[in-house]
């Protein structure tokens, strides 16, 4: 008995879910439509095609004549809009930090160039104003010995 109300509740939803839904009736499509998209593929051959020759089909048949200002749009509120879009913003200060580090060779080259900081622009602008010094380095010594040494450099630019 438990088998059949396990199979007889089975069918129920397979059939209810199978049976239970729409189905997706299609839409007749109207002749007017179809009428109108022939029509339209067939009047828009532009002479440049694409967007270009839709411009030109536009200005070509656009009356300028015609176009009439906004009445309610004073001359004293245009130039506010103007004075508002021209008028320039107190930009505020940026601190710009980034730690150089760079190896100094025995031979007075720089090697291992590596700058890291919040704003990465302003890493690699480090990175090849270190690059671009083009005088030899004074290298350190141990027991007279010109050895590689690691330089750091805390660099910290204020643009206002």
């Amino acid at each position: 008995m438990r088998y059949f109300r396990l199979s007889f509740l089975a069918l129920v939803l397979f059939f209810g879910t199978a049976y239970g839904q729409k189905r997706a009736v299609s839409k007749p499509v109207r002749e007017e439509v179809i009428k109108n998209i022939d029509f339209v593929d067939k009047e828009a051959v532009f002479s440049k095609g694409g967007e270009t020759g839709f411009r030109e089909l536009l200005a070509s048949n656009t009356d300028l004549d015609k176009i009439d200002r906004y009445e309610g749009f004073s001359e004293e509120k245009k130039k506010k809009i103007q004075e508002l879009i021209s008028e320039k913003k107190p930009v505020p200060p940026v601190l710009l930090s980034t730690r150089l580090t760079f190896v100094v060779e025995p031979n007075g080259t720089l090697s291992n160039v590596s700058a890291k900081g919040e704003n990465q622009s302003f890493n690699k602008e480090m990175e090849r104003a270190a690059l671009a010094i083009n005088a030899k380095w004074i290298p350190a010594e141990i027991k007279g010995k010109k050895v590689r040494f690691l330089y750091n450099m805390s660099i910290k630019m204020r643009i206002e």
